[in-house]
C-alpha cells in the first residue's frame, strides 16, 4: 500500500521473481482503499507505507489489525524517526522495514512476519531499543553467564538482524537461532527480545 504506483509496480514485480510461495493479490494507493483491499481478499501480510495521501500509514495499520487481527502489516517506509516507529508498533505492526532495505531481504521481512517474527530494520532495531532504555526505569540485574554463542546471537537482535541472518552468519538453522534466543530471554529474565537487549547492555555482557 503506497501511494506511488511506479514503487508500487517495482515491488510488486520485485515479489515475484523470488523463487516462493509469495503471491501479490493486490496495491492499494491509499488508506482507506487499502481496508477496502483487505476486506476484499484477506491477505496474510500487507506492506504499508507511513506517510500516504489522505489516511496515513499508522491510523490504517490500527484499523486492519483491530478488524482483522490475522493480518500481518509490515510499515515499508523510508522514515525512521523515533515517534513515528513508535506509534507504528504501538499500531499493531508486526514489522517495520525501511525501503533502502529491498530484494531478497524483504522477502524474509515477509516471510517471517506470516510466522509471526517482528522484523525490524537494522536502524530501526536500535531506534525501538533507545525508546526501550529511556523510558524505562533503572534496575539492578543479577549477574548472569552467557555463552559465546548466545552473546553472538544477541549481539545480532541487537542490531536488529532477523534470525535468518544470525543462523546464516553462525552456520545455524532458524529453528536453533529461535531457541537460544527464548534461552536467553529466560537466563536474563527478560520479557522479550529487546528487554533481553537492554539487560544484556546494562550488565555489559554486550
Amino acid at each position: 500500500m503506497d501511494d506511488h504506483p511506479t514503487f508500487r509496480r517495482t515491488i510488486s514485480a520485485g515479489l515475484e521473481d523470488y523463487p516462493n510461495d509469495l503471491q501479490v493479490v493486490g496495491e492499494a494507493a491509499d488508506g482507506q482503499r487499502a481496508i477496502d483491499l483487505v476486506e476484499h481478499v484477506q491477505p496474510d501480510v500487507v506492506l504499508m507505507d507511513i506517510r500516504m495521501r489522505g489516511m496515513d500509514g499508522v491510523s490504517t495499520t490500527r484499523i486492519l489489525r483491530e478488524r482483522y487481527p490475522s493480518c500481518r502489516v509490515i510499515l515499508l517506509t523510508s522514515h525512521c524517526e523515533r515517534e513515528l516507529v513508535v506509534d507504528g508498533l504501538q499500531a499493531g505492526a508486526t514489522g517495520y522495514v525501511l525501503k533502502e532495505y529491498g530484494g531478497e531481504e524483504l522477502v524474509r521481512a515477509i516471510v517471517a512476519a506470516y510466522h509471526g517474527e517482528t522484523v525490524l530494520s537494522p536502524p530501526v532495531a536500535t531506534t525501538v531499543l533507545h525508546e526501550f532504555l529511556d523510558s524505562r526505569p533503572r534496575q539492578t540485574h543479577k549477574p548472569v553467564k552467557l555463552s559465546r554463542q548466545e552473546i553472538e546471537i544477541l549481539r545480532g537482535v541487537a542490531v536488529g538482524q532477523g534470525y535468518w541472518q544470525i543462523a546464516q552468519q553462525l552456520v545455524l538453522s532458524e529453528g536453533t537461532v529461535s531457541q537460544y534466543v527464548k534461552r536467553i530471554i529466560e537466563k536474563l529474565g527478560a520479557t522479550n527480545r529487546v528487554h533481553a537487549v537492554a539487560i544484556a547492555k546494562d550488565l555489559r555482557i554486550i
